[in-house]
């Protein structure tokens, strides 16, 4: 299960070696669950190879002054080659330096320590001892920086990043056994952050909970992937908070999205600024603002799926380690939603940005290697998505129309084609003519005609025929429903017939596509709000974002971001209008 995680970072394994040879500590940074024991065991795997003597002492809990693996490792042999009993705990330092020096040799010697605890003042003192007469190196792992490991210590930080979506997607294939689909795996990359034992374990239990079944030869997530069982491994992120910074990170939970400055009025900027020490928080910069994000996304998604002593109004003490958690009833979506208006996470544009350039890559080698409709039209969307150059966009269009494939995949290659010569490159005759050219598959021509109606649509140039021309064929392909039953919503709304367009979504069904649920979700939404129902579009348009934002879904959450800043303009809460257009134009605005 590790073999991609180590591959990954056989570079850092390098590079710390590098640091060691030139005399230095290396205090590792990483947040837990981030697969740092399995770093420290791979460098110590490179080290030993390379002739060190390498010495790790593994987080125990224990309370002796030396570490019970360094007294094991002080442990002699006799000429026969039997162990002798010698406790290294009853020496003197000088004599345990003596049998350091006596047991090490000419080697180098490396301490590789899985916490900053199991340096113990004890075995410091010997280390620092040691190093007067030979080479000594410490390695020590922890969540945050530590200055010091020995007395005379010059100590280089390394910092170990999270994986990259890649590495989790081999890793978890190997730990699962098969494949895990594209959209599920961006699901667990977003909520993990990129840590591989989180990962891990929320696949597992929402494997077990079958919430992650296996279909069509691959894992596939048939629910929310959070758990209750998740809550002891989230809780060791908040163990070591004083009451009043998990206070304040549960308010910070609770309001969702929010700037730096509102967090430091929330909680103050002493508990905000303590709180981004330990990592708990991470402060993202936007333009001309500051936004602030739990980290790992995880751990937000705990808090407000569970209750403290603080929520339920119970009195604290300075005696409590840490709040008890317990799962927390569930409330009415209405109260929800309207506390957390804009619930993306900062961290997650550049989540959504890796997930982009992963998906370009895939995509332009899929295509180069076969060059089919198909492969073309997923190259085309993921050129589209990067905000390519039209014209090269174009050019990948026309390599796919002239390649072999079905005919529903041209169709929506000249869809793509029709759309950037009349939106990017602003030549609306040669759209339409693209769209109307008799030789388009004769099955997907009124799927063109819908298309070529909600262009003239946005121009407000409604046809006299629209209505009659999208009334649905009943040999209609079922690819090509949902683009014309769009297309006569769209009709009816700007006509001021909300009914009529509900009744044309209708015929759009949920579940088959997740590209047609956001499609419909988004109209249903201005249908609602057309009939009047606000919150019924209010909680269409969070339910929404939420789910795109869990897809790591681009397009639908700027489709569904400008549809509640529609709603928000309604009401006139302009706060929170300008947080989602702020979150808009950091998506790219609409396509």
């Amino acid at each position: 299960m590790v073999d991609g995680v180590i591959q990954e970072r056989t570079g850092l394994v390098n590079r710390v070696a590098e640091y060691l040879r030139s005399g230095f500590d290396v205090n590792v940074v990483s947040p837990p669950g981030n697969g740092g024991s399995w770093f420290l065991r791979s460098l110590q795997a490179s080290l030993e190879e390379s002739g060190a003597e390498v010495v790790f002492l593994p987080r125990t809990g224990e309370q002796n002054s030396i570490p019970s693996a360094f007294s094991q490792f002080l442990v002699g042999e006799d000429p026969a080659g039997n162990r002798q009993l010698a406790n290294s705990r009853a020496l003197s330092t000088g004599s345990a330096v003596s049998r350091l020096v006596r047991t090490v040799g000419n080697k180098a010697l490396v301490l590789i320590a899985e916490s900053p605890q199991t340096l113990t003042p004890a075995l410091r003192s010997l280390l620092t001892m040691y190093r007067q007469q030979a080479r000594v190196n410490v390695i020590a792992l922890s969540p945050q920086a530590q200055p010091r490991l020995l007395e005379d210590s010059s100590v280089i930080l390394v910092t170990l990043p999270t994986l990259s979506l890649e590495t989790l997607r081999t890793t978890l294939h190997a730990k699962l056994g098969a494949p895990i689909n594209a959209a599920t795996l961006g699901r667990v990359y977003a909520k993990s952050g990129g840590l591989i034992a989180l990962a891990v374990a929320i696949c597992e239990t929402a494997r077990i909970e079958g919430r992650l079944q296996f279909s069509d030869g691959e894992w596939c997530a048939k629910d929310n992937l959070w758990s209750d069982a998740l809550i002891p491994l989230m809780m060791r992120y908040t163990e070591q908070l004083e009451l009043d910074e998990m206070q304040g990170l549960e308010t910070l939970a609770e309001a969702g999205v929010i700037d730096a400055c509102d967090a430091e009025r929330f909680i103050g900027d002493a508990t905000l600024d303590r709180l981004e020490r330990r990592g708990i928080v991470v402060i993202h910069h936007s333009q001309n603002r500051r936004w602030m994000s739990i980290n790992p996304p995880l751990l937000q998604e705990m808090l407000t799926h569970t209750t403290t002593q603080t929520r339920q109004g119970l009195p604290g003490t300075a005696e409590t380690p840490s709040p008890v958690l317990e799962p927390r009833a569930a409330q009415p979506a209405r109260y929800r939603t309207r506390t957390r208006i804009a619930p993306l996470a900062p961290s997650f544009l550049s989540l959504l940005a890796r997930n982009r350039r992963v998906e370009m890559e895939d995509a332009a080698t899929a295509f180069q290697d076969q060059a089919s409709r198909e492969n073309a039209l997923r190259y085309t969307m993921a050129l589209v998505d990067e905000r390519a150059d039209p014209l090269e966009i174009l050019t990948v269009i026309a390599a796919g129309e002239a390649a072999t494939g079905s005919d529903y995949h041209l169709a929506e290659l000249i869809r793509w084609k029709a759309w950037l010569l009349a939106y990017c490159l602003g030549d609306l005759a040669r759209a339409e003519s693209v769209l109307t050219d008799p030789g388009v598959p004769a099955a997907y021509r009124q799927m063109l005609t819908a298309t070529r109606i909600e262009m003239l649509v946005d121009l407000a140039q409604i046809p006299s025929d629209a209505v009659e021309v999208l009334q649905l064929e009943a040999d209609a392909p079922e690819e090509a429903v949902p683009v014309i039953c769009h297309a006569l919503a769209v009709v009816h709304l700007v006509q001021g017939q909300p009914e009529l367009a509900a009744a044309a979504l209708d015929h759009i069904v949920l579940g088959s596509d997740e590209d047609v649920d956001h499609i419909r979700d988004v109209l249903s939404g201005f249908v609602a709000l057309l009939l009047g129902e606000f919150d019924r579009a209010f909680e269409i348009a969070c339910r929404g974002f939420e789910r795109a934002k869990s897809e790591l879904d681009e397009a639908a959450l700027r489709e569904h971001t400008h549809l509640l800043t529609l709603l928000l303009m309604v009401r006139g809460r302009r706060e929170e209008i300008m947080h989602l257009r702020e979150l808009f134009d950091a998506l790219g605005g609409r396509r």
